[in-house]
């Protein structure tokens, strides 16, 4: 199962742009630059003005205190390059290492940091996991069981009479897709982890589905609401990629399911 591609070219700052640094003495008037306009991180050269990765602000003022110059050896400066169309699960690798990375095709043309990951454009990539997470759990749950009762009494009261009001509301319309389409990604987890015919079907037992779950709504709601940061750190980054990597084992877990009862869902990320 591949992941959905994120476009850097339109997260990315060109590297013109951009505030670097250059191997030798720490340029303090650059450094003072990157402190008055609050970057984390900085693109550096080596002598022939070539970009060879992206050195932590933080690092470059230990040297200055240790009055040591940034060599070529340094290991604190991060050198992978990303492609300009990278795969989500790259992305959120690479700045799980480093506060940003460099960007291009055959050589460095951009840089993309982890403040970049809050951006709408990158909210939306991660945002079709969760949205194909939601539609596979819906299906196992419309064909696991005969009353739809039996799921929605998992849920709290308030969340019961929501989704049997707008269940309601959609068959005297004449619009009949079942409870299910009323239901947040948050109901189906909770009705799947409270359900043992459910927990049973994806091979999951209820503590492992807490922790994986717990961790599946804070994502799900720091995308959906802007004012929240998706990550700040490399450290918040590193846990995003796991919270995705749970999403992908349970759709593939409920994928399976489905196969099992002679059900088919085709996935497609683009």
């Amino acid at each position: 199962m591949s992941l959905p591609t994120v476009d850097l070219g339109a997260l990315s700052t060109a590297l013109d742009d951009c505030v670097s640094l250059s191997l030798g003495a720490i340029d303090e008037g650059v450094l003072q630059t990157l402190r008055d306009e609050d970057f984390d991180q900085a693109p550096v050269r080596d002598d022939s003005g070539r970009y060879i990765g992206v050195i932590a602000r933080s690092a470059a003022e230990s040297l200055v205190e240790e009055r040591r110059d940034l060599a070529i050896t340094d290991v604190r400066i991060f050198r992978s390059v990303l492609p300009m169309v990278a795969p989500l699960y790259d992305v959120l690798g690479a700045l799980s290492e480093s506060l940003g990375a460099l960007v291009g095709h055959d050589k460095p043309e951009g840089l993309v940091t982890v403040s970049d990951l809050n951006r709408h454009e990158f909210r939306a990539v991660i945002y079709t996991v969760l949205a194909d997470l939601e539609v596979v759990l819906a299906q196992l749950i419309d064909v696991s069981f005969g009353d739809h009762w039996d799921w929605i009494g998992e849920l709290p009261k308030n969340r019961q009479a929501q989704i049997i009001g707008a269940w309601d509301v959609a068959k005297r319309r004449g619009i009949d897709i079942g409870p299910q389409a009323g239901a947040t990604l948050n109901d189906l987890l909770g009705a799947t982890r409270r359900s043992p015919r459910l927990r049973e079907q994806i091979i999951q037992d209820a503590d492992n589905l807490t922790k994986r779950f717990d961790g599946l709504r804070d994502l799900r709601n720091r995308v959906m609401h802007p004012v929240q940061a998706v990550a700040g750190s490399p450290e918040e980054v590193a846990s995003a990629r796991a919270v995705i990597e749970d999403a992908r084992n349970l759709i593939r877990l409920s994928e399976v399911a489905l196969s099992r009862g002679g059900y088919r869902r085709r996935l497609r990320w683009h």
